[in-house]
């Protein structure tokens, strides 16, 4: 009898599924209502907007970072002129300034989380006049003159915004500050892509930039890179979940992680797995400072990196709102200013084999190198200092030229 049961239910589960298959499983480029009903079933608004993490919970500052470094600190803000108000922070030194730009979902204190190993803390030693930048919607960017970050129109913005419109803002502050006309640049990642954007593109910024230092840039690519299937379905999916679901930036928040964060070991944890994706030369990084440097980010920002690497052009965002032959790929034959790359042997976002591409539209390029390290190690690998920290410094010098 108990095996008639069975053998009644398998017989019923398949019969379930072979219909589920059917009617919900079906080519899914032609019915793209059954896809929109499926995440519909599994994503509720309001079960997204529960998880959605308020930005800047966190309770490390920038002031108690630089204090216990001895550095001496001003803070500055710095409001775009599509209204985001920006917390821009700086070392004040006697040299010439230059300014740092962080990647994506991280803050201004990465630049200072390796403690005296931190590139901000060796440009500083080295007499820089050291500018730390923010972006809109990061940790030190959630504020604007009209709009809430409660809003979606906050979080409708790319890297694209971060160089035409965040970069000039701050640049233009760090000129009326130092009466210095120019400005040399280092970004790292999504920073040094939002600096190619800047310099390409807005004619405030290439005013005001000395030379630049891109360590890891996120925007060229080549046919030997890892790429992603280039499908209209696949980007109309991905625009859907962030529109239809309210889901316009990242993180989300795993129910009850407020509460786990404040338990002692969790710092350490975090550490742990971010120390595994630096590299074999060992990790820099602050103890338990891992948990205070992420940040919040539109999650157009994710695709528009993930538009790039797909179509393999360098182009603003298609936001379906104009013919996509009208949006043109950014032109970085303009960009006339003295910049030196760097690329990190174990890198999959920026791999050594995208150095060419630069090389051959960069007119200005005056030295380009690929290092062993990840692309994370940029900032915490325990060989940054001498593979990339000290030749950044004879670079901005002008030691090595």
């Amino acid at each position: 009898m108990f095996g008639n049961i069975v053998q009644r239910s398998v017989a019923q589960a398949f019969s379930t599924v072979e219909d589920y298959r059917k009617r919900y499983l079906c080519d899914w480029e032609t019915n793209w209502e059954q896809w929109r009903n499926y995440f519909r079933m599994f994503f509720a608004p309001s079960l997204v907007k529960r998880l959605m993490l308020p930005p800047a919970q966190v309770s490390l500052e920038m002031r108690d970072l630089a204090k216990s470094l001895d550095l001496p600190l001003e803070v500055y803000e710095v409001t775009t002129q599509d209204g985001y108000i920006l917390e821009v922070h700086r070392l004040v030194g006697k040299g010439s300034p230059v300014l740092l730009m962080h990647g994506m979902m991280v803050n201004s204190l990465s630049w200072l989380s390796s403690g005296e190993e931190s590139l901000g803390y060796q440009l500083h030693k080295a007499g820089f006049d050291v500018w730390l930048g923010n972006v809109r919607g990061g940790r030190y960017g959630i504020k604007h003159t009209s709009l809430s970050t409660n809003d979606p129109e906050f979080w409708r913005y790319t890297f694209h915004e971060i160089g035409t419109q965040d970069i000039p803002a701050i640049l233009e502050k760090i000129v009326r500050e130092t009466g210095c006309s120019s400005v040399d640049c280092i970004g790292h990642s999504m920073g040094a892509t939002a600096l190619l954007i800047a310099n390409s593109t807005s004619k405030r910024a290439q005013a005001r930039i000395g030379q630049t230092v891109l360590l890891a840039p996120v925007a060229l690519t080549s046919e030997n890179q890892i790429g992603l299937p280039s499908n209209k379905h696949v980007k109309r999916i991905q625009q859907e979940l962030a529109n239809w679901l309210g889901v316009h930036y990242l993180l989300l928040q795993i129910p009850g992680m407020d509460k786990i964060k404040k338990r002692p070991l969790f710092p350490i944890i975090s550490d742990t797995i971010i120390n595994q994706f630096v590299g074999d030369c060992g990790s820099t990084l602050t103890e338990n400072l891992s948990v205070e440097l992420v940040s919040n980010s539109s999650i157009y920002t994710i695709l528009h990196f993930m538009q790039i690497i797909s179509e393999k052009k360098f182009r603003p965002f298609d936001w379906n709102q104009k013919p996509i032959n009208e949006i043109k790929e950014y032109d970085l034959s303009k960009i006339t200013c003295k910049t030196t790359l760097f690329f990190a042997k174990s890198d999959l976002l920026a791999p050594p084999c995208v150095e060419s591409a630069y090389q051959k539209v960069l007119p200005a390029l005056i030295d380009s190198r690929v290092v062993e390290m990840t692309h994370i190690g940029f900032l915490w690998g325990g060989d940054a200092n001498i593979l990339v920290y000290q030749p950044i410094i004879q670079t901005l010098s002008g030691k090595n030229e």
